[in-house]
């Protein structure tokens, strides 16, 4: 259904916009608004009366260097650091069956760190999604009967935000799941609970023997390898904590994949959506650190479009 709508979106475009696609922008002038750009191994240019960077958290990194590079201040040290959490459907059907997408937010007794459970699938599937050569795991959920499972999975992740000097907490999260792809050779970890409380690595004779069957094939493994252990220590007290809601959270058998992460890309200094000392050039969305949601990035390409007509219309 997603990739029907998408492509019902192209068509409905196709004669009103130019879509480039398989297209890389490489630079942006904002002096003279120039968008330079390769597609099939050349460089072309574009320019225009206003620009909107709408990267998306795929081209976080490009326009924070961006910004870094003409002198636009940029805000947040913030990232989410976990692993999602595979266990049977029946441990949280009391929660799932009333409410779509249970949310829950711990505060950690140790560290004081903020630890969140979202992106609940109920009978899902865990999956393993690639950005940029780096492989994360994630979470999806079927509506037809035919693909549900026998397991609901979640999200758990640790909120940690870093202090000066430090400024690349995407890069940050990246090298942690880049070292878990490391230790598996080139894929995702997993591992039961009871094997990461007892201090050893999940093997695959354990895996097989273990009561929850995993939906991904990932390679049987231990995240303390890869999982700094401030927030591995956040993961674990919070999962105990959930049993208490939901007994059987913290089952031995329980899964946990790994590295899960979450970005919240660096913001720039705006007004109202325009960069600062720049001209119509605005940024928006997930990639600048705006917004956290498809249909919250959605609305402010409504409101910076009809911001950028408004304008147009008092030039007339």
């Amino acid at each position: 259904a997603n990739y029907q709508t998408m492509v019902q979106m192209i068509e409905g475009l196709r004669n009103k916009i130019t879509l480039l696609t398989r297209a890389t922008v490489t630079d942006v002038d904002p002096e003279t608004k120039t968008i330079t750009y390769t597609q099939a191994k050349q460089s072309y240019q574009l320019t225009g009366d206003a620009i909107i960077f709408a990267v998306g958290r795929a081209g976080s990194s490009f326009f924070s260097s961006w910004c870094k590079k003409h002198h636009i201040p940029l805000t947040n040290n913030q990232v989410d650091i976990g692993v999602r959490v595979e266990l049977p459907y029946e441990v949280w059907k009391h929660f799932s069956e009333k409410i779509y997408e249970p949310k829950i937010w711990y505060r950690s007794e140790k560290y004081g760190d903020r630890t969140r459970m979202f992106c609940f699938n109920e009978r899902g599937h865990v999956v393993v999604e690639n950005t940029d050569d780096i492989l994360t795991v994630n979470g999806h959920a079927f509506k037809e009967e035919d693909h549900k499972t026998q397991n609901s999975n979640f999200a758990l992740l640790s909120t940690i935000r870093l202090t000066t000097p430090f400024d690349e907490p995407i890069e940050y999260a990246r090298a942690i799941a880049r070292l878990g792809n490391l230790i598996s050779g080139g894929s995702v970890l997993v591992q039961r609970f009871g094997d990461l409380i007892k201090g050893r690595r999940t093997d695959e004779s354990r895996l097989l023997q273990n009561s929850v069957r995993p939906t991904q094939k990932a390679v049987a493994g231990d995240l303390s390898l890869c999982i700094p252990k401030r927030q591995l220590d956040n993961i674990i007290e919070t999962i105990n904590a959930l049993d208490k809601v939901a007994p059987g959270t913290a089952n031995a058998d329980t899964l946990l994949y790994g590295v899960e992460t979450k970005y919240y890309s660096a913001r720039p200094e705006t007004k109202d959506f325009e960069l600062l000392n720049t001209n119509n050039i605005y940024a928006i969305g997930d990639g600048a650190g705006f917004t956290r949601s498809l249909s919250q990035a959605a609305a402010h390409g409504l409101y910076v479009a009809d911001k950028i007509l408004e304008n147009k219309m008092k030039t007339f």
